[in-house]
């Protein structure tokens, strides 16, 4: 009879892998019916797509009066028709099962990326999955049909594909990693700059290792080219597409010159300098100026961020207006927008959410602490790597990533930001925070283990005195 496998590591992924399975199948059986409210558009654009065949968005439209779109990006509606009915509906189960499996494949992946960085610490791996697996803010967003969820298992993948290629310094796997971007893209646009950062990293890295062994400017650029050739190929069907429907290669959405407007809205400032830049603030008010100072906007939802594709003119001439207004506001108080970007900033990074309501209960109020502490323990174990930067099981692979967190922290300098914009890099940040979890209390027991010597040591010294004294006495 053949034998199960011995090896340990493999026990510690199937235990981490029937986890992640129970903790979030069990959260979203609790928390199923925020699937329900298709509060960014995505499942009305899946629907359309199912029934038509037209990437078309329209809540009170009949599907076969819409016009093709690009308001959202595709990607994850594509994924949300795939499952849905032969009628077009999608079910709450299937979208739960969709998310539920987009979930757990991120966790296997951030194993993966542990395992590539840290080959002889197992350690490190299990817990930034485990930290994934329990993390809030993908817990929360894995409940609702946005792309936060399948955003951030191409973060998770782009990590483990990138620190795969750069050790094995091959251009074919960093043409994987760029396609993992691309993908990326084709759920949130953010992920658009992270190529160019990751390809400019490589042949920074070329550059400056030319002389070396093993490394050379030539192998980095080849790498380069291969992560921009691999996004490319993910992204060209929605650019071609986008040419032939706007008459202009469209890699992002029609959707960004909107959100410009809302994260830079005067309103918003007055209510940052209101109530401090940690407050939410709801942008209704900005959707109903929007519909009333310009015609264009008439088909604009004034109690939501979508509107009906009836015309692909009309969409692509809203977007510039509102991308005109955005940037307006922007050349007329430059000091107000440099108030916004610190604003965004801290929403983005900030460590609870806000209040849910007005009357929010006291248990409400213990759950947003207790989100609160839990970022606070995700940062300071981070901070560990800083602590212990010598460790030799660490491998410097890790730090592709960065080109992903920099992407986002930029765009969302200038664009709507808030807590939720970070989920997609939590995979990411949970696996520093486990990296430099085990590097701090690696360097502890070092601490402790030299003070136990040192105490050794004084023993052994007084012990010595003593017995020279005593040999003194007796002469």
């Amino acid at each position: 009879m053949k034998s199960l496998p011995s090896n340990p590591t493999r026990w510690w992924l199937l235990a981490l892998m029937t986890v992640a399975f129970l903790v979030r199948g069990g959260f979203l059986l609790v928390q199923h019916d925020h699937l329900r409210d298709d509060e960014d558009g995505y499942q009305n654009v899946a629907e359309v797509l199912r029934k038509t065949g037209t990437l078309g968005y329209g809540l009170t439209v009949d599907p076969a009066h819409l016009s093709p779109s690009a308001h959202r990006p595709p990607l994850y509606p594509i994924m949300l028709a795939a499952v849905a009915s032969t009628e077009g509906g999608i079910s709450v189960v299937r979208m739960g099962l969709l998310n539920l499996t987009l979930g757990m494949a991120t966790i296997l992946c951030v194993w993966l990326l542990g395992r590539e960085v840290a080959p002889g610490r197992p350690l490190v791996a299990a817990l930034a999955a485990l930290m994934v697996t329990l993390d809030p803010l993908l817990l929360d967003r894995s409940s609702h049909a946005l792309t936060e969820t399948p955003a951030a298992l191409f973060v998770a993948l782009f990590g483990w594909l990138a620190a795969r290629a750069a050790r094995k310094r091959s251009p074919a796997c960093w043409g994987f990693a760029g396609l993992a971007l691309g993908l990326g893209a084709l759920c949130r646009p953010t992920f658009l700059p992270a190529i160019l950062l990751a390809a400019g990293a490589l042949l920074l890295v070329g550059w400056a290792r030319r002389h070396k062994g093993g490394f050379s400017f030539r192998h980095e650029s080849r790498s380069a080219a291969a992560l921009v050739l691999g996004a490319a190929c993910a992204l060209a069907p929605w650019g071609i597409r986008n040419y032939a429907v706007f008459g202009s290669p469209i890699l992002t959405t029609t959707h960004g010159g909107h959100t410009l407007v809302l994260s830079n809205d005067p309103s918003y400032l007055e209510h940052v300098r209101q109530w401090g830049v940690h407050s939410d603030w709801q942008f209704s008010s900005t959707n109903k100026w929007l519909v009333t100072s310009d015609p264009l906007f008439a088909g604009l939802d004034p109690d939501g961020p979508g509107y009906a594709s009836l015309s692909p003119e009309v969409e692509i001439a809203m977007d510039r207006r509102a991308a005109q207004i955005g940037w307006g506001f922007i050349r007329q108080d430059v000091e107000g927008f440099c108030q916004l970007l610190f604003a965004r900033f801290a929403q983005f990074w900030k460590l609870m959410p806000g209040e849910m309501h007005q009357n929010e209960s006291h248990a409400q109020w213990l759950m947003r602490c207790a989100i609160g502490v839990w970022y606070g323990i995700v940062l300071i174990g981070g901070l560990g790597l800083f602590l212990n930067r010598r460790e030799s099981w660490l491998s410097s692979r890790l730090w592709w990533g960065l080109a992903v967190l920099a992407a986002f922290v930029v765009v969302h300098a200038f664009y709507w930001s808030g807590m939720r914009m970070r989920a997609p890099l939590m995979p990411w940040l949970c696996m520093l925070s486990a990296a430099g979890s085990v590097a701090a209390a690696d360097w502890v027991r070092e601490v402790l283990a030299a003070k136990q010597e040192e105490l050794w040591n004084l023993r052994k010294q007084l012990a010595e005195l003593i017995q020279s004294l005593r040999f003194i006495g007796f002469l």
